[in-house]
């Protein structure tokens, strides 16, 4: 079972109430409640004065104790301060379409407007308790924190968007099982979540041709006024038989020891510009559960104009899409 959750909350100078769905701890101290912090016994002896429980005043051999208890059914420990160059900034439209993509492959709806965004202006990375990250975020108080280089880049931002809707720890419930391939999962994260669980190593070897692949426009009809011209291609390939498999890869060039994964490419019919762009390993397969979809969402920002998309997962290609993106 998990920690239960509560919240301080002052009743009158100095007297906090640590308040919980089942129960209610009062305790007066003599600091600010941000002083609670870990490790709590630190600061036990420093900071009751009384303790009361259900309105009991406790003994002096209870304090240390119900101390620790009230702090721990208050929830996590104080977060980090803010970078001290971060600046409020408004959110950019693509987030709308970002948060709706955290919000699906997670399954935990939670409100874009009441995060409050922060950017450090053209950095390449924010500094938080001595370390360097590109982004990050506050979950008790609904901040996020980017650097300014990483503003834009989507996998990243729905990290932490991730965060936001499901708490500081990178759970693998939410960051590999729910959102692998929609959000950044590097560094700390990859540790800490671990990585997707591969097949057995003798498991059945099909040509990656024979994975289904499909593509997905989010939103179906873009605008620069509604989107700024921000789509996510949704590129998704499922293994189709009710056993674990290894997709066996086809270089990206032969002799090569790149092998492309998911990718798409964009040809432009009117008035606009195409391209293609794709991942690749190092490895020659790539393991699939039994019946498992993976995927991997691209962002694209398009100008008006009409284009055929084409999703990809090395050599197995689906059809094209015509999108047409709105002024």
């Amino acid at each position: 079972m998990g920690r239960r959750q509560g919240r301080l909350v002052l009743v009158r100078t100095g007297v906090y109430e640590c308040i919980r769905s089942d129960q209610a701890y009062l305790f007066e101290v003599t600091c600010a409640a941000s002083c609670f912090s870990f490790p709590v016994v630190r600061y036990a002896t420093k900071i009751v004065t009384r303790l009361y429980y259900h309105g009991r005043s406790l003994s002096n051999q209870y304090r240390i104790v119900a101390i620790i208890a009230a702090a721990l059914a208050c929830g996590d420990p104080v977060e980090p301060p803010l970078p001290t160059n971060a600046v409020r900034m408004l959110a950019p439209r693509a987030y709308t379409l970002w948060w709706r993509l955290t919000e699906t492959c997670s399954r935990i709806a939670g409100d874009l407007e009441s995060i409050n965004w922060y950017v450090v202006p053209g950095a390449a990375d924010i500094t938080v308790n001595g370390r360097a990250y590109q982004g990050y975020s506050w979950p008790r108080t609904n901040t996020i924190v980017l650097a300014g280089q990483a503003v834009l880049k989507g996998p990243l931002v729905r990290h932490e968007m991730l965060h936001a809707l499901a708490g500081r720890e990178h759970r693998r419930e939410y960051f590999i099982d729910r959102c692998d391939g929609v959000v950044a999962c590097t560094d700390d994260c990859a540790i800490e979540a671990g990585a997707p669980a591969p097949p057995p190593s003798d498991a059945s070897e099909i040509p990656a041709t024979a994975l289904d692949v499909m593509i997905r426009i989010d939103p179906a009809q873009p605008s620069i006024t509604a989107d700024s011209g921000w789509i996510a291609l949704i590129v998704e390939a499922t293994n189709t038989h009710p056993f674990p498999i290894w997709a066996r890869l086809t270089p990206v060039n032969e002799g090569t020891a790149a092998f492309s994964t998911f990718g798409y490419t964009v040809d432009c019919i009117t008035a606009c510009a195409g391209g293609t762009e794709y991942e690749f390993v190092y490895q020659d397969r790539i393991g699939f559960g039994s019946g498992q979809t993976r995927r991997q969402v691209f962002d694209r920002r398009l100008d008006p104009g009409t284009y055929q998309i084409r999703g990809f997962f090395n050599s197995d290609t689906t059809t094209s899409a015509t999108l047409m993106v709105y002024p």
